[in-house]
C-alpha cells in the first residue's frame, strides 16, 4: 500500500489519469480487506518516532481518507468494516495507533452522527466508564465487571483522545466517564503510570467543563453519589492493577481519600482559570453546607453524656470542604490569583459577612474576613461593593471577646482610606517572600519575618496571630530548613502567642511514628526525625528560658510533654526528654508540687528497666540536677522517697560493672545529699555580738 501511496501522489512527472483511477480502486479494495486500515495507517507514522511526537497532518488526512465511502458497498456496509477494523485498532496498546484509531472515530462521528455502526463504537469508546451505563447492564453483585486489564486498556484509549491537543474532541462525550476514573485514581496506588493518566483525563475534561458542571462533577468528586445502602460499582485495586466490581451495598463513600486525591488534582492543575472557578466553588459549597448545618438545628442537646457524639452526612461533608480549603487557600496558585483578580471572591466575603450571624466566631466569617484585608492590601481601587460592609464590621470591631474583632478593625482601617497604597515594608516582603515557589526564598522569608519579631518590629507584632498561622502551615513542608525555621519562629512569637506557641511546640515535639510506618522507614530517615524532634525540645527549652519566671503558669503542658516523651520508643528521644525536664525544672525553680513524686517515678523506672545507657545517664543527672536545686527544701520535698533514692544512688556507685558517667552522676548526686544533710543537722552558728556606741536603737517593729 506504501508503494501505491507514493505512485498516486508523483508528481515529476505526475501518473497519467488511467493509473490514477486503477491506483484509487486499488487502494480502496485494500483498505475495506481485513487489516487494511491498519496498514494504511502503517504506511502514515513509520517515519517518524514515538519522541518527535504526532504528524496531525497525516493523522488528518487519514481521516479524510476512511470518512469517503470507497468501494462498490453501501455506506452502512462500508462503516460496519471500518468500525470493526477501527475496534481491532483500539485493542493494540500504542500510542500512535491510539491517537490515529481516536481521530478517525470523531471524523466519522461528525459525518455519520446517525450511522448506526458509528454510533455502537461510540458508545463502546467513550462509555467504557459510563457509571449509569454499567450499573444498568452489570447488575450481578459480587462479578468484576472490568479487569485490570481492561481497565488500564479503556484509560489508554481516552487518554490518547484527550492528549491530542489539535483534535477538537467533545467534552459531552467525556463527562459520564469521570466519576469511575476519578474513583480509579483514588484507589491507584501501586501503577502510577495509571494514575498519571486518570489525573490528566480528568484534569483536561474539568477545563472544558463550564462553571455550574464544573461545580456538580467537583461536588461528585468530593462526596460521591448520593446513594447509601444500594448496590453498585466500586473500585478495588488488586496486585494486577485497579478492577471494577459490582456490589449490592456500595457502603460510605471515602471521602477523606477523595479529598487527598482531589488536593492532588488541584497541584498539578495548570489551567489558571480552573484553579480559580476550584477556589470559587469551594466557597460556595461552604456557604451552602453552613446553611443546612444551621437549618438542622443542633440535636446533639438532647443527647445524654454517654451517649456518643455521631457526625452526619452534612457535617462530613462540611469538615471535607473546610479541609480543602485550608490546603488550597495557602497555594501559590490561589495567592497569585487574588493578586491578579482578588475579586472573585468578593460574593462570599459580601455575603457571609452581611447575611449571615456576623456575631459569632465561626469558620466562614473569619475566613471572610482574611480574604477580605487580603483584596484590601493589594487592591489600588476598593470597590464600591464593600463601603455597605462598615456598618456590620463596626458592630463586630466592638466585641473585644471576639476573636473577629482584630481582623475587623484591620478591615475598617484600610476602608477608611480613600486611596490605599501599598507599603513594600519588611514585614509584607518577609510574607511576600514566604509564598515564593523557590525554597531558598521561602526559607528566607521565615528567617526574616522571625528577625523582625526579635526586633520588635511593630507592624509585625500587630499581625502576630496572621503571622502564627504562617509558622504553623510551614510546619507541614518536608524539608527540613524550612521546618526548623519555621519552628525558631514559633519560638520568637513565644512572648507574644505564649499558650498556642507552646501547644504547637509541644505536640510537633510528641509526634511519633506509628509502628506501621517505623516499619516501612529507613533508618536514615529515623534517625533524621529523631534529630528533629530533639532539636524542637531545646526550642521548647529556651521558649522557656525566654519567659522566665512566667513559666510558671505553663508548668504542666511543658512538664507533661516531657513525662510522655519520656515513653518514647526512640532512646534519643527519651534522653532528650529528661535532659529538657532538668532544664525546664530549673526555670522553674523546682516549684513543681506535686508532679515531683511523679518525676521520681519516671526516674526510678528508666534506672531500673531502660537498656539504654543514654537514658540511664540522663535519669541519674535528673535527680543529681533535682538535689542540687532543691537544696535544704529537699528533705521537705521528698519525705518518705528520700531513703529509695539514696539506695538507689549508692548502688550504683558501688557497681563496679556500671557504667563510669553514671557512677560519676551518682557520686555527685551523694555528695549533693551529704552536703544538705550535713547543713541540717550542724548548721553553721554565728558568732556575733553587737556593739552600740551611744543608746541602743529601737525596733519599731516590736
Amino acid at each position: 500500500m506504501k508503494e501505491l501511496l507514493i505512485l498516486q501522489s508523483g508528481t515529476e512527472p505526475p501518473p497519467p489519469a488511467f493509473a490514477k483511477r486503477v491506483i484509487a480502486k486499488e487502494l480502496s479494495q485494500r483498505l475495506i480487506a481485513p487489516g487494511g486500515l491498519l496498514s494504511l495507517i502503517r504506511c502514515f507514522i513509520e517515519s517518524y518516532e514515538i519522541d518527535t511526537g504526532f504528524e496531525w497532518r497525516k493523522i488528518d488526512m487519514i481521516c479524510r481518507i476512511i470518512a469517503a465511502r470507497h468501494g462498490c458497498s453501501t455506506e452502512i456496509e462500508y462503516l460496519t468494516n471500518i468500525c470493526s477494523q477501527l475496534h481491532e485498532i483500539l485493542s493494540l496498546n500504542n500510542t500512535h495507533y491510539l491517537a490515529a484509531a481516536v481521530a478517525c472515530i470523531l471524523s466519522l462521528h461528525d459525518k455519520f452522527p446517525q450511522a448506526h455502526p458509528v454510533v455502537s463504537l461510540i458508545k463502546e469508546v467513550f462509555q467504557a466508564f459510563d457509571y449509569n451505563y454499567l450499573t444498568t447492564n452489570f447488575n450481578l453483585p459480587g462479578t468484576v465487571i472490568l479487569a485490570p486489564q481492561e481497565v488500564e486498556q479503556r484509560l489508554n484509549v481516552l487518554h490518547a483522545c484527550v492528549c491530542t491537543t489539535k483534535l477538537d474532541w467533545p467534552v459531552q462525550l467525556l463527562v459520564p466517564n469521570l466519576y469511575m476514573i476519578y474513583t480509579i485514581g483514588t484507589k491507584c496506588t501501586k501503577n502510577d503510570d495509571l494514575k498519571i493518566k486518570s489525573r490528566v483525563i480528568v484534569l483536561k475534561c474539568l477545563e472544558k467543563l463550564s462553571k455550574d458542571k464544573l461545580y456538580e462533577m467537583v461536588k461528585l468528586f468530593l462526596f460521591g453519589k448520593d446513594q447509601p445502602g444500594t448496590a453498585g460499582i466500586v473500585a478495588e485495586e488488586y496486585d494486577a492493577g485497579v478492577a471494577l466490581k459490582s456490589v449490592a451495598d456500595c457502603g460510605d463513600y471515602a471521602k477523606e481519600e477523595s479529598v487527598i486525591y482531589f488536593m492532588e488534582l488541584f497541584k498539578n492543575a495548570t489551567d489558571d482559570a480552573l484553579v480559580t472557578n476550584i477556589f470559587s466553588i469551594a466557597l460556595k459549597l461552604l456557604i451552602n453546607l453552613k446553611d443546612k448545618r444551621h437549618k438542622k438545628g443542633n440535636k446533639e442537646i438532647l443527647l445524654s453524656e454517654d451517649d456518643p457524639v455521631l457526625m452526619d452526612e452534612v457535617d462530613q461533608q462540611y469538615a471535607v470542604i473546610l479541609q480543602l480549603l485550608s490546603e488550597i487557600s495557602t497555594s501559590p496558585k490561589i495567592v497569585q490569583s487574588l493578586k491578579t483578580n482578588p475579586m472573585i471572591v468578593s460574593d462570599f466575603i459580601e455575603y457571609v459577612i452581611l447575611k449571615q450571624n456576623s456575631d459569632r466566631d465561626d469558620e466562614c466569617i473569619t475566613i471572610a474576613l482574611v480574604l477580605l484585608n487580603t483584596i484590601l492590601t493589594n487592591s489600588d481601587k476598593i470597590d464600591a461593593k464593600f463601603t455597605n460592609l462598615i456598618p456590620v464590621l463596626r458592630r463586630m470591631g466592638e466585641n473585644d471577646s471576639s476573636l473577629n474583632s482584630i481582623l475587623c478593625k484591620e478591615a475598617l482601617s484600610l476602608l477608611s482610606l480613600e486611596t490605599p497604597q501599598k507599603k513594600d515594608t519588611p514585614c509584607e516582603k518577609a510574607i511576600s517572600d514566604i509564598f515564593d515557589e523557590l525554597l531558598p526564598v521561602r526559607a528566607h522569608g521565615i528567617i526574616e519575618l522571625t528577625k523582625l519579631i526579635d526586633t520588635g518590629d511593630a507592624e509585625t507584632i500587630s499581625k502576630k496571630h496572621y503571622i502564627f498561622c504562617i509558622f504553623q502551615e510551614q510546619l507541614k513542608d518536608t524539608d527540613s530548613y524550612i521546618y526548623l525555621s519555621a519552628v525558631n519562629g514559633l519560638a520568637s512569637l513565644c512572648t507574644h502567642c505564649t499558650e498556642d506557641v507552646l501547644h504547637i511546640l509541644c505536640k510537633e515535639f510528641l509526634q511519633e511514628l506509628n509502628p506501621a510506618d517505623r516499619s516501612t522507614q529507613t533508618s536514615e530517615r529515623i534517625n533524621r526525625d529523631a534529630e528533629l524532634r530533639m532539636k524542637i525540645g531545646d526550642v521548647i527549652v529556651k521558649v522557656t528560658k525566654r519567659l522566665g519566671e512566667m513559666a510558671i503558669v505553663h508548668k504542666t503542658i511543658l512538664l507533661n510533654t516531657m513525662l510522655c516523651a519520656v515513653s518514647d520508643p526512640d532512646p534519643l528521644i527519651r534522653t532528650s526528654a529528661l535532659s529538657n525536664l532538668a532544664e525546664i525544672a530549673l526555670v522553674l525553680h523546682y516549684r513543681i508540687g506535686s508532679i515531683i513524686y511523679e518525676v521520681l517515678y519516671c526516674i526510678w523506672s528508666i534506672i531500673e528497666t531502660d537498656k539504654a545507657i543514654e537514658c540511664r545517664r540522663a535519669a541519674v543527672m535528673v535527680i543529681s540536677s533535682l538535689i542540687k536545686g532543691l537544696g535544704k527544701d529537699t528533705l521537705v520535698q521528698l519525705k518518705d522517697n528520700l531513703l529509695p533514692i539514696y539506695r538507689t544512688l549508692k548502688n550504683l556507685y558501688r557497681d563496679n560493672n556500671e557504667d563510669t558517667t553514671v557512677r560519676l552522676h551518682a557520686q555527685i548526686a551523694l555528695e549533693e545529699l551529704n552536703d544538705i544533710v550535713n547543713q541540717f543537722l550542724f548548721p553553721e552558728l554565728k558568732m556575733e555580738k553587737q556593739i552600740f556606741v551611744l543608746d541602743e536603737p529601737q525596733d519599731v517593729f516590736k
